[in-house]
Parts: structure tokens; C-alpha cells; sequence
């Protein structure tokens, strides 16, 4: 049933979905940690030299757990647009 479940969940993207299930996997809170964690790995001071590098790779690598998850490659257009939704859905990155 899982298999049957993730089959018709993945047919196409839509955006409402995407951030539906990325909402459900990952908190408020653990994208914080997330971006806590990051940030630590790029320097000390990355507050003040903050170009928006370690809130990127967060982000992608949400993304990119949709993808797997969900079995959807999505093209650069789509990338954008969720990208864009996880901004706008997550107070972390505001």
C-alpha cells in the first residue's frame, strides 16, 4: 500500500502538496537546527558574513528530500518555485 500511496501522490508536482509533506516531515524546529548546524560548519562569525550559503543547502537539501521521497525530479522552474515556498512557510529563513 505504500508503494500504491507514493505512486499516486507523485505523478506530477504541485506545489501545495510539496510543502504539505515537507511541513509534515520537518518542523519549525528542526529547520532551525538544521540551519543552526550549518551555519557552525561554514565559520564563526557567520552572522555577520552571512551571503545566505548555509539557508541554500538547507533548503536544497529539503528539496532534495522530497525528491527521494517522493520519487519527483523536478525540473529548475519547479526547484525555484518550492524554494520559494519554504521561505515563505518557514519563519527560520525570514
Amino acid at each position: 500500500m505504500k508503494y500504491l500511496k507514493s505512486f499516486n501522490e507523485s505523478n506530477s508536482y504541485d506545489g501545495d502538496f510539496a510543502i504539505t509533506k515537507i511541513k509534515q516531515k520537518f518542523s519549525e524546529n528542526d529547520v532551525k537546527n538544521m540551519l543552526k548546524l550549518e551555519q557552525e560548519m561554514w565559520s564563526d562569525d557567520y552572522s555577520v558574513n552571512n551571503n545566505g550559503e548555509a539557508e541554500e543547502i538547507v533548503i536544497q537539501n529539503i528539496i532534495n528530500w522530497f525528491e527521494k521521497e517522493f520519487d519527483n525530479d523536478l525540473d529548475q522552474t519547479q526547484e525555484s518555485r518550492l524554494s520559494d515556498l519554504i521561505i515563505a512557510n518557514y519563519k527560520t529563513f525570514k
